[in-house]
């Protein structure tokens, strides 16, 4: 299974990750194929090297004639429309200008529609989101995992006025996301367009995954400082299999104490303390009462913590540990499109191959609600493109 990794220590731009993925050998032709399949006129882009902090890497560079106006969501989404690029750039690319889109309409407090893109709307972000995306969709990987991304400090001056670093829509799009962030970093760290970018291509976040690695590349940004101002892309293969865990346990407690409310509240509280699950079972404890049993399933890591709280939210005087082997299948996640709504599908992999699929609620909540459609509609249409997906073939390496 291949595996791109985006170590992020310095931050990510648009125009770094573009480099990058250039630089870990994604053909220049094939980001200006897409790019030229947009019709869009006066810019040019150029790819050159350059030195950070002692490191070689890829420097994109996009020259722009400035725009008098801005463009709104819709109007990007009519070019992506009318435009003769692959099928999987264009969804990559829609659902990267929606996270954008979506983060402004949060942070003005307007509908997706009224946001009007000033940054994001130009030419250079244009150029930037769908060569990324373009160049991405050409690795063909089956997972894609992002390091945490370091926030910064100081401001920074936008079509908006002066804003503190991160900026408001950043931050909106690494929390819808779940992304990890650390302290540190010199001015502006991450762009909107590099955080829209990496969340689109993420299947998950955190440390790189043990892997035989075959090719590494660096993508410049602009500023040179001492700790390298780049962004490197890892790409190896893996074998995702299931692996059996015997360090995996089922804590279970007897209660026939306690209201259902309680129960519940203490479900919740276990799996916010780390638990990978949790469920009730009705029980018939001695002298014939009626009772429920909660289990958790918890990992070594997480057990002492959750004990605490399954002791102080319940009426339990003791707990059972049972040692288990948990068998995982493998995980990724397809984003298809469904009638112009993103809607991203995970999978679950057994052996390398595709063995279930589940659209993400939320996003397919989202998808109904803007086309009017029942909800199992939605399901089985986003089902029916993530199959196709998985049987279109590979891009060759």
């Amino acid at each position: 299974m291949r595996v791109c990794y985006f170590d992020c220590w310095a931050g990510a731009a648009g125009d770094m990750v573009l480099g990058a993925l250039l630089d870990v050998g994604v053909p220049q032709e094939v980001v200006d194929e897409a790019l030229g399949a947009l019709g869009l006129e006066r810019w040019s882009l150029t790819v050159g090297e350059a030195t950070r902090g002692g490191l070689r890497a890829k420097h994109v560079t996009v020259i722009a004639d400035q725009q008098t106006d801005a463009r709104s969501f819709s109007d990007i989404d009519a070019l992506l429309d009318s435009s003769n690029i692959g099928e999987r750039v264009r969804i990559l690319a829609r659902a990267t200008f929606r996270t954008l889109g979506e983060a402004e309409a949060r942070v003005h407090g307007v509908a997706l529609d009224e946001v009007h893109f000033h940054e994001v709307g130009a030419l250079d972000a244009i150029v930037d989101i769908v060569g990324a995306c373009a160049a991405f969709a050409h690795l063909a990987a089956d997972r894609t995992i992002v390091s945490a991304l370091p926030l910064g400090d100081g401001f920074v001056s936008t079509a908006h006025g002066t804003l503190p670093v991160p900026v408001p829509a950043v931050t909106e799009i690494l929390s819808s996301a779940g992304a990890p962030v650390v302290a540190g970093g010199e001015g502006e760290t991450v762009t909107p367009t590099g955080a829209a970018l990496l969340v689109t291509f993420a299947d998950s976040f955190g440390a790189h995954p043990p892997m035989r690695l075959q090719r590494s590349g660096y993508g410049a940004g602009t500023r040179d400082a001492t700790t390298p101002n780049v962004v490197r892309v890892l790409l190896g293969e893996f074998e995702q299999a299931s692996t059996p865990s015997p360090e995996a346990v089922v804590i279970e407690v007897n209660l026939d104490d306690m209201s259902p409310e309680l129960v519940a509240y203490a479900s919740d509280r276990v799996l916010r303390s780390g638990a990978s699950d949790a469920w009730v079972t009705p029980i018939v404890m001695k002298k014939s009462r009626a009772a429920v049993m909660l289990s958790v399933l918890v990992t070594p890591l997480h057990r002492d913590r959750v004990l605490e709280v399954l002791f102080a939210e319940t009426s339990t005087l003791g707990a059972r540990l049972l040692p288990v082997e948990k068998v995982a299948l493998g995980r990724d996640f397809v984003t298809v499109e469904v009638q112009g709504q993103v809607v991203r599908v995970k999978q679950g992999l057994y052996a390398g191959e595709v063995v279930n699929r589940a659209p993400e609620y939320e996003d397919a909540r989202a998808a109904a609600e803007a086309l009017g459609l029942p909800l199992k509609e939605i399901y089985a249409l986003a089902l029916e493109a993530a199959r196709a997906h998985s049987s279109s073939p590979r891009r060759p390496s």
